[in-house]
């Protein structure tokens, strides 16, 4: 049992980001604009 829930959390994990990245970038455009906005503010947070 262990094992099979291991092998259903790594399958479910890995398609998870894979179908939300191409989701978010063309059905969800909203949420495209607050990925590069926390990247944005740590880019020159670490700059400075």
């Amino acid at each position: 049992l262990s094992t099979l829930s291991h092998e259903i959390k790594s399958s479910e994990n890995m398609p998870l980001p894979d179908v939300v990245i191409p989701t978010l970038g063309e059905n969800a455009p909203s949420e495209q604009q607050q990925q590069p906005s926390p990247p944005s503010i740590t880019v020159p947070s670490v700059e400075e």
